[in-house]
């Protein structure tokens, strides 16, 4: 394959964290059309040791009833904390170690979640009630890597972190993935704008 030239940072699931430029000005719950509490993260993502007793966070925020985008400490899927029905929502791929995934988590602003996994939708349909929780809509972006600064740090490498407003489509997530020096916008018959993209790191 295509070798890309680029760059990454490890984080060493201790005391790493990312705080953004945005805080909490990314806080969708805040908003009154569906269309703009939808959101993407996407990012690629690699780690480095077994997470066995908490997630590990991708996303953080001071609220402690707001949206984190994980990797499940368990079975190690991409997951989402459902606070509506205190239960995971996860995919269905357990991720390797030392191995570079493109992970997408994608929420529809009614209450549906998605996840993708180099490109390729990775949604565990046997979650029957996998749309109940609006509370999907408050996802905050204070810090990646960690959930704040004192806890469930990320063990591994991150690389391209992408924050939008706005739900990534299958093809804008296939496209994503097979264009990794491209960003979506790129893509022909994507809606996505400029102003959609919030974080780019």
């Amino acid at each position: 394959g295509q070798i890309y030239s680029g760059r990454a940072l490890e984080f060493d699931g201790v005391t790493d964290y990312l705080t953004t430029s945005l805080g909490t000005a990314i806080d969708f719950s805040a908003e009154t059309e569906t269309a703009n509490k939808a959101w993407t993260i996407a990012c690629w993502i690699n780690r480095d040791s077994d997470i066995s007793t908490v997630p590990n966070h991708i996303t953080g925020g001071a609220n402690s009833s707001s949206v984190y985008c994980s990797v499940k400490h368990t079975t190690h899927e991409l997951a989402i904390w459902d606070f509506g029905g205190s239960v995971w929502r996860e995919g269905k791929t357990a991720l390797e170690k030392d191995t570079w995934y493109r992970a997408v988590w994608v929420f529809d602003g009614i209450g549906n979640i998605k996840f993708y996994l180099n490109g390729v939708d990775d949604t565990d349909t046997s979650d029957d009630d996998i749309g109940v929780a609006s509370t999907y809509g408050d996802l905050r972006i204070e810090y990646i890597g960690a959930v704040n600064t004192s806890s469930r740090f990320w063990s591994g490498k991150l690389s391209d972190f992408q924050a939008w407003q706005g739900a990534w489509t299958a093809e804008d997530a296939l496209y994503d993935y097979n264009n990794p020096e491209s960003l979506v916008l790129n893509r022909g018959g994507t809606s996505l704008t400029n102003s959609n993209l919030k974080i780019w790191y």
